[in-house]
């Protein structure tokens, strides 16, 4: 059996960059990310459970709704970070979206309650 040299292909600058070309005539998709941190208010802490219980669904009521037209994530950072309780990662080709959940959201009875950490 003979050995035959195998060429690794074209290395230039030109191929490369010819593989990371994309159909020009495909528009790019992008996506509006928010990363929004709140704390609760110690006030909705000293509301009765039922009130609290209320307000909660209602604001979940919210997320449910929205989570059907874009991206959305919840995390509770409680234990793990003195400035924030909770962060919602929403995530949208469209802004209207992002701004409608995140106006929803601060008009719910919760909503009065959420203090952005930052």
């Amino acid at each position: 059996m003979a050995d035959t040299a195998v060429s690794p292909g074209p290395t230039t600058a030109a191929a490369v960059g010819a593989i990371r070309v994309r159909d020009a005539s495909a528009p790019a998709r992008r996506q509006l990310v928010r990363f929004a941190f709140y704390r609760v208010d110690l006030a909705w802490r000293r509301l009765d459970p039922e009130a609290r219980r209320s307000q909660l669904d209602e604001a979940l009521a919210v997320l449910d709704r929205h989570a059907e037209r874009l991206l959305l994530r919840t995390h509770t950072l409680v234990g793990t970070r003195g400035d924030a309780d909770c962060m919602l990662w929403a995530a949208s080709e469209d802004a209207e979206r992002l701004h409608q959940l995140f106006r929803d959201l601060n008009r719910s009875r919760l909503g009065g309650y959420l203090v952005p950490a930052y």
